[in-house]
């Protein structure tokens, strides 16, 4: 499944005309600033983890729940995982120092990490069945057991949520950066003018 949005902002539509406008707004608030006090980095990744949270509560809303029966079948700590609440589904930071250096200043995602991931891939995309090879102690020696996993048709939720919430979330991100930005460059001819 490929996802496709047609994004616009401010009259401008396509990636590279958006750029075009964002990059404007960046050096004109860029100017505003002492280098060592340069808060556009924080106004960015602020705006976009507002953004990032309109995709992650479309997500949360169309994940599918986990069955019963699925879940009796699980061990003990695999029985918590709730893929509608944080402990499967998470919104957060992906930035590292490699992205950095890269010249990458924000990026966030919705997903999970660990056992959660597992339901998650299965869901999203289906799954073939499959045998499971289990074991488990019994008297002191080692008993394996096969059991067979069946076929699950793909719930593509996370791709749709991208999908339908990518104009909602864009405008939320421009929006949001560009009140900051105004805030910011009003504070600045303030202090300025009282120079």
């Amino acid at each position: 499944m490929q996802i496709r949005s047609d994004l616009n902002y401010n009259g401008h539509r396509g990636l590279s005309s958006i750029y075009k406008e964002m990059d404007l707004m960046w050096n004109q608030v860029g100017k505003s600033y002492k280098s060592k006090n340069n808060r556009s980095v924080l106004d960015i990744r602020f705006s976009l983890k507002q953004a990032n949270q309109i995709i992650y509560k479309r997500a949360l809303a169309r994940a599918p729940s986990i069955k019963a029966d699925v879940k009796r079948t699980e061990p003990e700590f695999r029985k918590k995982i709730s893929l509608k609440d944080k402990s499967g589904l998470q919104e957060r930071s992906a930035m590292s120092k490699r992205l950095m250096s890269k010249g990458i200043i924000a990026r966030r995602t919705v997903g999970s990490s660990g056992y959660a991931s597992q339901y998650i891939a299965a869901i999203e995309y289906g799954r073939d069945e499959f045998i499971q090879p289990r074991t488990k102690v019994v008297d002191g020696s080692i008993q394996a057991t096969f059991r067979k996993i069946g076929k699950a048709r793909a719930q593509p939720f996370l791709r749709q949520s991208l999908y339908h919430g990518a104009q909602p979330a864009y405008d939320v991100f421009a929006n949001t950066l560009e009140r900051r930005w105004a805030a910011t460059m009003r504070r600045v001819a303030k202090r300025n003018k009282n120079k």
